[in-house]
């Protein structure tokens, strides 16, 4: 079953699957297994930049450096390691990682962690604007907003399983 699916910069189409991660490349026909993630549930993955990507997984957050020949590792911060790692997205210098028993932000320039929210079960992130994001998970819709002082959460709409956000390109002129 699939997960989760990702288009990158460079047009290559990554498929997340209850089997494992696979990667369609650009002009190709058919998707190629990637080994190190066989048989873990990958349920979403985040690019940094090209060539760099986050992978949620069943067992840990994985960071993957798509060159030629793809090569990652596992994140070994915190209780991240071995951890049910649900969600993650980037914005900017931070990558936020929804986890089964909460929320965790990582300052990708100083790999600083911390714990910002008890939201459990995150099964979508979305930037929604400086240092706020949305977080969809089984008990509803919130939203985090991040400052000095740490973090602050604001439920949205309570009580629904949220499963995928999606923002359109409409804008307001």
């Amino acid at each position: 079953r699939i997960q989760t699916l990702l288009y990158d910069s460079r047009h290559n189409l990554w498929i997340g699957s209850t089997d494992g991660l696979f990667v369609l490349r650009a002009g190709a026909s058919t998707p190629e297994p990637y080994p190190p993630l066989a048989g873990k549930r990958i349920w979403q993955l985040a690019e940094q930049a090209p060539d760099t990507f986050w992978v949620a997984t069943s067992d840990g957050l994985y960071q993957l450096q798509d060159q030629a020949t793809p090569h990652g590792s596992w994140f070994q911060a915190g209780d991240l390691a071995g951890a049910e790692i649900r969600a993650v997205t980037v914005t900017g210098q931070q990558l936020l990682i929804g986890r089964r028993s909460g929320i965790n932000l990582l300052d990708l320039s100083s790999r600083r962690l911390r714990q910002c929210a008890l939201i459990s079960n995150a099964n979508m992130l979305q930037s929604n604007g400086p240092d706020r994001w949305l977080v969809g998970s089984i008990d509803g819709l919130y939203q985090l907003t991040f400052n000095a002082g740490g973090c602050s959460e604001q439920t949205l709409l309570p009580a629904v399983d949220i499963r995928q956000l999606y923002r359109d390109k409409w804008q307001n002129t």
